[in-house]
């Protein structure tokens, strides 16, 4: 009897611990027991994995060509004008020697042509893969998440910057409570690096001056 006594008072201990658990607090136990631990409200983490890249090629060829060309022959002013009016016919005999010869006009022949030609070429690959934890910051009424998450890397004098903010939808959490960045809507990606390696592969301010100056 005396073993018997200390159970029972551990069980009525533990059943009334039992009895002051709430029902909402016995669905959140459950929750926790039983669910995915999916992102699902504000506060919560979510695995992004960032896989994008980008890929582009434009050519372009231009070419133009304009030729103008003109021809007068007057070798004989006189005749040329025999049948004007008076003013022309004045001017005519004024012209006239007294030999009754015309007076020859030289002959001009005008040609003019232009050509320009171009051609370029650009080829680009971006790529960018890391995978980061965002936050839910809001949640919209049908159940869209709002996220955001933003990381930044110092290493040897070279900062990396990545932010990115988009909504994504609860379903399309993994069981690891991951998702792609393919799947996130209206995702704003941001990829900047900074320092020494970064100022040494970008061109001066005087040389981008220039180019936006030069007209060729």
């Amino acid at each position: 009897m005396k073993k018997l006594l200390p159970l029972l008072a551990a069980y009525a201990v533990s059943f009334s611990a039992y009895t002051d658990i709430s029902p909402s607090d016995n669905v959140k136990l459950a929750l926790n027991m039983y669910s995915n631990q999916r992102a699902r409200q504000v506060g919560d983490l979510v695995t992004v994995t960032v896989e994008e890249s980008n890929s582009s090629k434009k050519t372009e060829d231009f070419a133009t060509a304009k030729t103008a060309k003109a021809d007068a022959d007057m070798p004989f002013f006189g005749f040329q004008i025999q049948d004007a009016t008076n003013i022309f016919q004045r001017f005519r005999n004024s012209l006239i020697t007294d030999a009754e010869q015309n007076i020859p006009i030289a002959e001009y022949k005008i040609n003019a042509s232009s050509s320009f030609s171009g051609d370029g070429s650009t080829n680009s690959l971006d790529q960018i893969t890391s995978e980061f934890a965002c936050r839910v910051v809001d949640v919209l009424e049908n159940g869209i998440l709002v996220i955001r998450g933003d990381r930044k890397l110092l290493y040897k004098n070279e900062t990396v910057s990545l932010v990115i903010t988009g909504l994504i939808r609860s379903r399309d959490i993994d069981n690891l409570n991951k998702i792609s960045s393919k799947r996130v809507a209206d995702a704003h990606i941001y990829y900047e690096t900074g320092g020494e390696l970064s100022r040494g592969t970008r061109p001066g301010y005087v040389w981008r001056v220039f180019q936006v100056l030069n007209p060729f």
